[in-house]
């Protein structure tokens, strides 16, 4: 009967710490949104770092303690907490008392989620910006050649529907063209005629 007993505590302990651990992402986007967006995002470095991958940087204890309170953390001595404060010009990080550890989980659960989601990214991105053809050239060149889509230059190629569009249009504008010098030929045309027989 102890056994048993003894065996169900274990049980009930291992899935309290396990539930302690596991993260809701969607929650911690809610979160992050509230209280980090002004200062943080995850692939780009705005007041502070960016946070990409920061879980394999840091334990998950070390960022809670951060989070909660990064000057306590830099005063500790803590080393990597005084680099990182060195690094962003002794910018002091506003500290997050109102947040719980679970909270904090879960936004480094988001973070997780994102960083997996652009793992691929950034090698496209590099093969990419490497083949650029047009890095250098003023940007007119690179707009002329390219089609400016929301955060990436499209280069135009014949399977895609917008040259057809471009090529179509310059046709048109080129037809319009050549009918208004036709016009304006014939015109000239009567115009010299008529004055020609009145000077007869």
């Amino acid at each position: 009967m102890k056994k048993i007993v003894l065996g169900v505590i274990m049980l009930l302990s291992f899935a309290k710490t396990g539930s302690a651990t596991e993260t809701d992402p969607i929650q911690g986007k809610a979160v992050f949104q509230k209280n980090c967006t002004s200062c943080h995002a995850v692939q780009t470095q705005i007041v502070g770092p960016a946070l990409r991958n920061v879980f394999d940087r840091r334990s998950e204890e070390w960022i809670i303690n951060f989070v909660h309170s990064s000057q306590t953390v830099i005063k500790s001595g803590d080393t990597s907490a005084v680099a990182l404060f060195t690094k962003f010009n002794q910018t002091v990080m506003p500290d997050h008392a109102n947040l719980s550890d679970q909270d904090i989980r879960n936004i480094i659960g988001f973070i997780r989620e994102e960083s997996k989601a652009v793992m691929a990214l950034p090698a496209v991105a590099m093969s990419l910006e490497g083949n650029d053809p047009y890095k250098g050239e003023s940007g007119f060149v690179s707009q002329v050649v390219y089609i400016d889509l929301p955060g990436n230059y499209s280069p135009i190629s014949p399977g895609d529907y917008r040259f057809w569009f471009i090529v179509g249009g310059l046709i048109f504008l080129s037809l319009i063209a050549l009918f208004a010098a036709i016009k304006t030929k014939t015109l000239i045309t009567l115009i010299n005629k008529k004055l020609g027989r009145e000077n007869l």
